[in-house]
């Protein structure tokens, strides 16, 4: 099941997720009548349809039905449908609480698409996936839903001979819009790591004459989405920090959820992810510094970078409008020129490092041509030009600089990028795209002074 979860911070593999709060995407029912907390009698609904059935199976005493009201998760084993009532209730399943209910209140079939939301709403390893099909990216991840654990086992060969359970469609779901929200716990959430490549501690201190205040932090290494080799919950250690700039990490960090800290941090003081230790000097016995512990905050910063295409030249992606998986880019405006040009030349200065890549594409307009159809063109790279600077081959273009640039030694050096593309159809107005990738993202590309000339 894909997980569309911004900035989740659950790069590496080893990482775990809880999920909770998704909800049915069918049409939900309703009680007939005030229904108290202590009772387990029928419950009778308003309609009783989609209930007959759980996970595609008729709901019995060895396949068990499952409903949602409120908060509360509620076990039933048969359904009387001259009566439109659910038979055999027990309350509280996995750990909710029981609650009195009105006539009319919300009565939801615990499933999603085909499946149990008790296998769903729960705890899944990230290492359970098959990445040779499932990828992980920025703003997704995917889980594999357990058919054995939290319901009736439904694997292939399972000692009741059930068939095997799947996902009913493929679709878009986790919701369903006519349901209440109840409470601060209410709709799908998931548990997630903060990444973080530079941090800033906001301490707010008294520090008189004669004395001084200094701190350390001690981090977890946070994966990367296109770097297997970086694993998460590694110990970095403590390393000196300034309280009163950016500290920049040279590999990504993490802030852990709870249910990884939980699994992964059993021997760390708290089982805490993240630890600043501060130190009070002073050379005076009559003053000491003091920190206001109400204002002790951090301020962490992310970098969003990935490398999601390995063959630019034939991955249509990256040509078109809105496909391109690259999370940095910079797009520039339409500009329009006085007068047609057949040639455009992109030019600036970046610092890269070896673990970067930059790349640049055109789209070009025509007075008399619809701007929604003009997909985005690569630059043709120096590997694709001949010793007079002609294209070899166009279908081999791939977005690089008309000659090999070395990637900076220090973040200080900034190298001259140059891209040029030539005898191109009259045109009279340009786009500039800048594609930026990484496998590291405490590195990250950093541009300065574009230019676009547009000659005929």
């Amino acid at each position: 099941m894909k997980v569309r979860h911004n900035n989740h911070g659950m790069y590496a593999r080893n990482n775990f997720v809880t999920l909770s709060g998704l909800e049915s995407e069918l049409r939900p029912s309703s009680l007939n009548s005030n229904y108290t907390a202590s009772t387990t009698s029928d419950m009778v609904l308003s309609s009783v349809g989609i209930f007959t059935s759980f996970e595609g199976l008729p709901v019995s005493v060895s396949n068990p039905g499952y409903v949602q009201i409120s908060g509360e998760i509620i076990k039933y084993t048969g359904v009387n449908t001259s009566t439109s009532s659910l038979t055999g209730i027990s309350r509280a399943q996995d750990n909710t609480q029981t609650g009195s209910y009105s006539a009319t209140d919300i009565v939801s079939k615990y499933e999603l698409n085909g499946v149990s939301l008790r296998r769903i709403n729960a705890t899944h390893d990230l290492s359970q996936v098959d990445y040779s099909k499932y990828d992980i990216g920025l703003d997704y991840y995917h889980v594999k839903v357990g058919m054995s654990t939290n319901g009736v086992d439904r694997t292939t060969g399972n000692a009741s001979s059930y068939p095997e359970l799947h996902f009913s469609d493929t679709k878009n779901c986790g919701t369903y819009d006519n349901i209440p929200q109840v409470g601060s716990n209410a709709g799908p959430k998931a548990s997630q790591n903060i990444p973080f490549n530079v941090l800033r501690p906001n301490i707010q201190a008294l520090l008189p004459q004669s004395s001084t205040i200094s701190a350390k932090v001690r981090t977890l290494s946070g994966g990367s989405i296109d770097d297997t080799s970086i694993n998460s919950f590694v110990d970095q250690g403590f390393s000196d920090i300034s309280l009163s700039s950016d500290n920049y990490f040279q590999s990504p960090r993490i802030i852990a959820s709870k249910i990884n800290e939980e699994t992964y941090l059993q021997d760390y003081p708290g089982k805490k992810s993240f630890t600043m230790e501060i130190s009070m000097n002073t050379t005076d016995s009559k003053v000491s510094p003091m920190i206001d512990l109400d204002r002790v905050s951090i301020i962490t910063v992310g970098n969003r970078i990935n490398s999601k295409i390995s063959n630019y030249a034939s991955d249509a992606r990256v040509n078109s409008l809105f496909s391109d998986p690259s999370a940095a880019s910079y797009v520039s405006k339409i500009v329009r020129l006085a007068k047609s040009s057949d040639s455009l030349k992109v030019i600036f200065d970046a610092y890269r490092h070896s673990s970067n890549d930059i790349r640049v594409l055109y789209r070009l307009f025509r007075s008399d041509g619809d701007e929604q159809t003009q997909l985005w063109q690569l630059f043709p790279g120096y590997d694709n030009l001949d010793e007079d600077g002609e294209v070899v081959n166009s279908s081999n273009n791939n977005g690089k600089p008309d000659r090999n640039v070395a990637a900076s030694t220090t973040r200080d050096e900034y190298n001259s990028y140059e891209y040029s593309a030539k005898n191109l159809p009259l045109f009279n107005g340009f786009q500039v795209k800048v594609i930026m990738t990484g496998t590291n993202t405490s590195y990250v590309p950093l541009i300065k002074d574009l230019r676009v000339v547009a000659t005929v």
